[in-house]
């Protein structure tokens, strides 16, 4: 199964190919990437392992992770909710509704059913030979787009 390393560099790699921009990427113990804080203190900051964007100056923040764990969507979540308005503005210079979330994962079929109903806007399943696949995209992001 692949690494979280690994998902994250694969669906970078992705997104560049489907006409992305990567704002910012944290690989797992880097100890870089985009810093969102929070004006609420009872949430913590957040640092997404990859921020990319769109031409039309849409986002996308992705969570990569080794396997599912409904805190990671909750952390997403906790990104558009209200509490992060004032960080998202100031570095990415658009409101919270121009941005997507999203989770990527290794591929397995137990990935597949457990996060099927995850309430983000897209779902990333990576490979063993590196290969990205997008199981949800309720946004439409990648309707129109093919590698």
């Amino acid at each position: 199964m692949a690494s979280e390393t690994e998902v994250t560099v694969a669906v970078s790699r992705y997104l560049v190919a489907m006409g992305f921009e990567i704002v910012s990427i944290a690989l797992p113990g880097a100890g870089s990437g985009v810093v969102f804080h929070s004006e609420d203190e009872d949430y913590p900051s957040i640092v997404p392992d990859i921020i990319a964007r769109l031409p039309d100056h849409e986002f996308i923040v992705i969570e990569s992770k080794p396997k599912y764990d409904n805190n990671d969507i909750f952390k997403l979540k906790s990104l558009i909710c209200g509490a992060y308005d004032k960080s998202i503005k100031t570095l990415l210079e658009v409101d919270k509704g121009r941005i997507r979330i999203a989770i990527a994962y290794p591929f397995s079929s137990s990935v597949v059913l457990k996060t099927s109903e995850a309430d983000v806007d897209v779902i990333f399943t990576v490979d063993e030979s590196q290969m990205v696949r997008v199981s949800k995209d309720e946004s439409k992001i990648f309707l129109d787009r093919s590698l």
